[in-house]
């Protein structure tokens, strides 16, 4: 920003502005006094520098886009602990007795130095032998996310309790591994300048989605009730889809019921995915998300939080390859590409556009051509490259769904007479 304010120009600035009477050469008396002037100055130009990434916050800026996020109430995602519940049996005869807070469950590993510990949050009596105990994990992070029956044991023995079994009869969840990253953060940022969410808008249940660490982006659908009166008929014609007297639900054994309601309440769908840009497959992370937005959302909506639908990519093609790297260079260089392109569509664009994956195949390095490119099941010849055959060849996504890679097939492509390119 201040390139031109070198020491040796402020120093001649100044000097031009002296007296022509006074010896301005160098090495003279007046040069000496005022040389270290000019580069003071010039220190202060140099660290106005700075200023810039304070002011126009970026991944770059450091420490200033937390504090730039403050101003907003954004604050960056740490690592979160995995939690769930264990389930002791004991022996018939124990009965209110007490599990502490603090008691320290194990996994089952044989090295005990391997072992993930949980802590019970809350104190819990036991009843006719059986307690079911709220657990946390000792630190944060994904290695802490078990299996059901991956946490068999106590550290330590519980006075006057037998214990007979123990065990976690569902999956404990909702660890994660790192803080939110600054490029993620500053994102959250802009789009929260750019796309400010009020008064329950779809920007406000995603921008509240968002705040709950494992969520990497939502997308919000507004869900149509279908709503019914009673004609006074009786059979399938008994209800009427009109005005709002009645919703259409299922009863606790999948039965179709109709539930009276004077005013409907708005359904709201919120579906995501994690910092990876897949679907989440954690229940704790999805329930922290749902119990976070409850908290925030406005009156008289109801909200479901889902996880993202999978869109599997399979892709096969044969490449002709210009010696500069194997095939299995090739294969993997253009894999890190795809993932990238696709974290980058995900929830953003409405398909995967072919042109696009023609595209970063011929950039990668030592491929001359491709040919019987295949995505998803939809393939062309190697000549049909024309935009208008390519809008037909895009796999598109339903708004609920988004695209994870799965095979990537990268064969040498061979020519007629049988000799490989």
């Amino acid at each position: 920003m201040f390139e031109e304010k070198t020491p040796e120009n402020i120093r001649e600035q100044i000097l031009a502005g002296m007296s022509n009477e006074l010896d301005k050469r160098e090495g003279s008396y007046t040069s000496d006094l005022v040389s270290p002037v000019a580069y003071e100055i010039w220190k202060l130009y140099d660290t106005m520098n700075e200023l810039i990434p304070i002011a126009f916050v970026d991944e770059t800026s450091g420490t200033y886009i937390d504090r730039r996020c403050a101003e907003y109430g954004i604050t960056r995602k740490e690592p979160q602990k995995a939690s769930g519940y264990v389930k002791m049996t004991c022996a018939a005869s124990v009965n209110n007795q007490q599990v502490p807070v603090n008691t320290c469950f194990t996994t089952n590993e044989e090295n005990a130095d391997n072992r993930r510990r949980y802590y019970s949050t809350e104190a819990v009596t036991v009843k006719n032998g059986t307690a079911l105990v709220n657990v946390e994990a000792e630190q944060t992070g994904t290695p802490y996310n078990v299996e059901p029956g991956a946490i068999t044991q106590l550290q330590t023995a519980l006075a006057g309790i037998t214990v007979q079994s123990i065990t976690n009869e569902k999956a404990v969840e909702g660890g994660t591994d790192d803080s939110e990253s600054d490029k993620d953060l500053v994102e959250r940022l802009y789009k929260r300048l750019r796309d400010p969410g009020t008064s329950g808008n779809a920007s406000h249940y995603q921008q509240w989605a968002t705040e709950v660490p494992g969520i990497g982006d939502a997308k919000i659908v507004e869900e149509h009730m279908h709503l019914y009166r009673d004609t006074g008929n009786t059979g399938a014609d008994q209800f009427a889809e009109v005005n709002p007297i009645y919703v259409q639900t299922t009863d606790g054994s999948g039965n179709t019921v109709y539930v009276e309601r004077d005013i409907p309440l708005p359904q709201i769908s919120v579906y995501v995915i994690g910092p990876d840009k897949k679907p989440v497959t954690d229940d704790v992370i999805l329930k922290n998300c749902w119990d976070h937005i409850e908290t925030c959302r406005p009156i008289g909506v109801n909200v479901n939080v889902l996880s993202a639908a999978t869109k599997r990519i399979d892709i096969s093609v044969k490449a002709e390859l210009l010696g500069l790297a194997t095939i299995e260079q090739v294969r993997d260089d253009f894999r890190t590409a795809l993932e990238e392109y696709i974290k980058k569509i995900a929830f953003k664009e409405k398909s995967l556009r072919y042109n696009h994956v023609v595209n970063l195949l011929l950039n990668v390095n030592g491929v001359k051509d491709i040919g019987n490119l295949q995505i998803s099941g939809v393939s062309s010849a190697p000549s049909t490259y024309a935009a208008g055959d390519a809008e037909k060849k895009n796999i598109l996504f339903a708004e609920n769904e988004v695209p994870v890679l799965g095979n990537v097939d990268v064969e040498p492509y061979v020519d007629p007479e049988g000799e490989s390119l």
